[in-house]
């Protein structure tokens, strides 16, 4: 049986809110503010949730929690993408992000980060390398973890027939 797909939607408006809220936290410098690394996943969860509702709604509630599943997870993969999209665009656009981070780790003593000297200076090098690289991967596992929890709540609250 052809299923109704919501995904495309509901990830990519909640991938371009979260786009949005990262860029805005970004250029209001208010990343350091408590709880602002958070306020970005918020379109993940909500828009991922929503969609395991809309989906069941749009197949008129004969679904399986296996469906609902997967369509919310396919939702958070393509808000994970455009995460990334925007996270290799923005290394280029906004080049003060690797001076600021790279300065950051230079401040911070050896020590304190479990490591000699020695071991801090390949790390600056590595990071100034592979920046681009290091922020993608940075980037994937926490977006992945949190859209497989959203797609469990999504699947969890969505409306099943049977």
């Amino acid at each position: 049986m052809e299923r109704n797909n919501t995904h495309v939607l509901y990830g990519a408006i909640s991938g371009i809110a979260m786009v949005v809220i990262i860029l805005a936290i970004y250029l209001t410098g208010s990343s350091e503010v408590t709880g602002m690394r958070f306020l970005p996943n918020l379109p993940l969860v909500l828009g991922v949730a929503l969609n395991g509702i809309a989906y069941s709604k749009a197949n008129g509630g004969d679904v399986t929690f296996k469906n609902v599943f997967a369509s919310c997870f396919k939702a958070a993969m393509l808000i994970c993408l455009m995460v990334i999209l925007y996270t290799i665009v923005s290394a280029y656009v906004f080049p003060e992000i690797k001076i600021k981070m790279i300065e950051a780790m230079r401040a911070q003593p050896p020590e304190k980060q479990g490591m000699t000297e020695e071991q801090k200076q390949k790390s600056i090098a590595l990071m100034t390398k592979y920046f681009v690289t290091i922020m993608v991967s940075y980037t994937i596992l926490p977006l992945l973890i949190w859209g497989a929890v959203s797609s469990l709540i999504g699947a969890g609250i969505a409306k099943k027939n049977g």
